[in-house]
């Protein structure tokens, strides 16, 4: 069982060596390293298993600037985890396991399949992800999610609109939020308030979300 917890000083070695490994190279060990050189670290958490470190993920503040304005928010990043218990790249075409299982069992679970579906919204903090949330899901087959995305089927207006929110692409990732506000965003579609990004006749949403150590919520929400 996977424990996390906040750093602890003689994790330091520790957490460069799961960087390193991560990225392949020091880069990024040696950002958390300045980091924390600096006291520009908000929180630092580990990922424990047994008696090592097999995980680390740092918050930080930032300031977003643009031409007109200023704000202060917390940065994500690094995050990192040893290969031993990182999630394999699935071949093109197969179904990912875990993903899937998740997927379809809240389905079952709400007495519904993936052609009740009239949204969804999915973690696509890579473009790539959401293709592969679209055949987690089961609205199409393996390898077919980029045909469904060109054909038109997921934007508003389409079959079966993915992330009419915007996603994570537009709202950044703001773990463990994002999953809250896909939340919002179901029920905002279902009562009809989501002015121009609304789906028409929306009745059965669907929202999963990824975490840490692979962790997968998924909600269903009907009206």
């Amino acid at each position: 069982m996977l424990i996390i917890r906040p750093e602890t000083p003689e994790n330091e070695a520790a957490i460069r060596h799961v960087n390193e490994e991560a990225f392949g190279d020091t880069e990024e060990a040696g950002l958390v390293e300045k980091l924390r050189s600096r006291q520009a670290i908000i929180l630092s958490l580990v990922a424990i298993d047994g008696d090592r470190v097999v995980g680390h993920i740092l918050f930080s503040p930032v300031t977003v600037e643009s031409e007109s304005q200023s704000f202060n928010a917390v940065g994500l990043g690094p995050m990192a985890t040893q290969s031993e218990i990182s999630t394999p790249a699935t071949p093109a075409g197969e179904e990912r396991g875990h993903e899937c299982h998740v997927a379809r069992g809240a389905q079952e679970q709400a007495g519904i399949g993936p052609e009740d579906l009239d949204f969804a919204e999915v973690y696509d903090l890579a473009t790539s992800m959401e293709f592969d949330w679209m055949e987690d899901i089961g609205i199409c087959k393996p390898g077919e999610a980029e045909r469904l995305f060109r054909e038109g089927a997921t934007t508003i207006g389409g079959r079966i609109p993915i992330n009419p929110s915007g996603g994570v692409s537009s709202f950044g990732e703001s773990i463990p939020a994002q999953a809250l506000l896909q939340v919002c965003e179901l029920i905002t579609q279902l009562r009809g308030d989501a002015g121009p990004r609304q789906v028409a006749d929306a009745r059965v949403g669907l929202a999963i979300n990824k975490g840490l150590a692979n962790s997968i919520s998924c909600i269903i929400v009907k009206k």
